[in-house]
């Protein structure tokens, strides 16, 4: 119950900080519109003289800029591997971002390299994707009927009991009654300007 009022907080804060309300009304008037939408959540430096950052909720000029996993299949496209958006800036604005020496890499001729499509002699687009990969787990259920997942029951303390190995979970020994296997996965944010990588983290993020 905490952590539903914690995480309740801390979504009506972004909102606020966000200016929700114009950018769910841009992105709810697009929709009827176009018959689609797009949102992101993103961080932004509180100003110019701190390295605070705080989350906020934007919005898309044209979602048509904005590409889903073409395997997802609900309407949110949540369960997808891989979505992203496009963003398209001057050659003098990535030189001031990125450096010369990387924009003049990035050819603004017609060639065969495929990337070539994504630039002219005035601008380049850059990608801003985020892939999910895939791992798993193994779930357990305890006597005490808390579930817990492989990498906290790992840090749990194991005693001996009456001849038997039991773990020791919030000071009580509890017994592993049942596993099963369950997907995980974290996500990973690139940034690229044609073949060129521009950042890459991982994304903060609990799947």
């Amino acid at each position: 119950e905490k952590t539903a009022e914690t995480r309740a907080a801390l979504i009506k804060e972004i909102n606020l900080n966000s200016k929700s309300k114009k950018v769910y009304q841009d992105a709810f008037k697009q929709a009827v519109i176009g018959g689609y939408s797009a949102l992101r959540l993103g961080t932004e430096y509180v100003d110019d003289d701190t390295f605070d950052q705080e989350l906020k909720v934007f919005g898309f000029l044209d979602p048509t800029w904005c590409y889903w996993d073409i395997s997802a299949q609900t309407p949110t496209k949540v369960d997808g591997m891989g979505c992203g958006y496009r963003s398209r800036v001057s050659r003098e604005k990535f030189k001031s971002l990125y450096g010369k020496a990387l924009e003049a890499k990035i050819g603004a001729e017609s060639s065969d390299d495929s990337r070539m499509m994504f630039c002219d002699d005035n601008s380049i687009t850059i990608f801003h994707h985020y892939k999910r990969e895939y791992n798993s787990t193994t779930l357990y259920q305890l006597s005490n009927g808390q579930s817990i997942k492989q990498a906290d029951l790992d840090k749990l303390e194991k005693q001996e009991i009456d001849g038997k190995e039991m773990l020791i979970f919030a000071g009580e020994p509890v017994a592993i009654l049942d596993q099963r296997k369950i997907p995980q996965y974290k996500v990973i944010f690139e940034m690229y300007a044609g073949e060129y990588c521009l950042d890459e983290v991982e994304f903060v993020t609990e799947q």
